[in-house]
């Protein structure tokens, strides 16, 4: 009796580790945009600074920003560049742009112009600006898709039926 194995034409594998690698270099780049890069070339962006000398708090943030005009217009000119995912305008003048590799807030320098500070973790952003950004509910849906881990640490549970919750 004679057995015979059926192997896949050669093409057929060539192709499937082709699509394989495009999958994963896709996954490598969906991070989101560079933002230190998006931010350095918004047209309102006047110099990288420190939280002391722009005369606000910049707990948790990763990189600041001295900028003219007011945190809408710098806001605008940043969006300009790269289109945030979300956006929320806050009455006290404090803008913040999320994206799905960092959040930027754009706030009001006491010294004139605006701060641009950037979280490279939504999560330290929402938890540092909690009391505004939860007035926004999108907020809170979008930064849960970007979550790479499975737990939730900004008190948003997401969606569907209520088992579980």
């Amino acid at each position: 009796m004679t057995t015979t194995t059926t192997r896949q034409p050669q093409h057929v594998r060539y192709f499937v580790a082709l699509i394989t690698a495009f999958a994963l270099i896709a996954a490598a780049c969906g991070k989101g945009p560079d933002l230190p890069k998006t931010v350095d070339a918004a047209p309102a962006i006047q110099n990288r600074s420190n939280a002391a000398a722009l005369e606000v708090d910049g707990t948790s943030s990763d990189i600041q920003w001295a900028a003219s005009g007011s945190p809408a217009s710098v806001a605008d000119s940043i969006a300009s560049i790269e289109a945030p995912d979300e956006r929320s305008d806050d009455a006290g003048g404090d803008v913040f742009l999320l994206y799905s590799s960092g959040t930027v807030w754009v706030t009001p320098a006491p010294g004139g112009g605006s701060a641009v500070l950037l979280y490279q973790d939504n999560d330290q952003a929402y938890n540092r600006h909690n009391g505004i950004l939860i007035l926004n509910s999108r907020w809170g849906s979008r930064v849960n898709n970007y979550r790479s881990s499975g737990g939730s640490s900004n008190g948003f549970r997401g969606g569907g039926s209520s088992s579980g919750k």
